[in-house]
């Protein structure tokens, strides 16, 4: 009997999205994944999230990480943006979040969107994009900010 061989999964593709244009065309693929993930939620939809960056994005620079398979596929989303911080007024620095902190209007369940299976191998594609764009100082991912 011949020993099965462990294949690697091909890498995932990490794409950044900075311009809000850009997210036009994510739309249908956005909700389609965030529906089949396994915690769909209203403030993760490309509308939730698009309203949300219309309304209050104007200080932020948009960084929403799109996440594809060898094929393509949408298998992951990062709605992040990079709003600039200061400390003491001297120390300043940009600090990544998700979109949806900050505002009049910040809901409780902001998170990365996977497909389904996906989860891991989308969370590491994600951190190896972040590892490898130091245009941040700092993340903050709680939904609400303390600064």
């Amino acid at each position: 009997m011949t020993p099965a061989v462990a294949t690697a999964a091909p890498p995932l593709q990490v794409d950044a999205i900075r311009d809000a244009a850009a997210l036009a065309p994510l739309k249908a693929e956005w909700n389609s994944l965030l529906n089949s993930s396994r915690a769909p939620s209203l403030f993760l939809t490309w509308e939730w999230i698009r309203t949300w960056w219309d309304v209050y994005g104007g200080a932020s620079r948009l960084f929403v990480l799109a996440v594809r398979d060898a094929s393509g596929r949408l298998v992951g989303v990062a709605p992040f943006k990079s709003s600039r911080r200061a400390v003491g007024g001297v120390y300043r620095y940009n600090e990544l979040e998700f979109i949806g902190q900050g505002g009049d209007v910040t809901p409780e369940y902001l998170d990365v969107i996977a497909a389904t299976g996906y989860e891991a191998s989308v969370r590491a594609a994600i951190l190896g994009r972040l590892a490898r764009d130091r245009s941040w100082g700092s993340i903050n991912l709680q939904p609400f900010s303390t600064m």
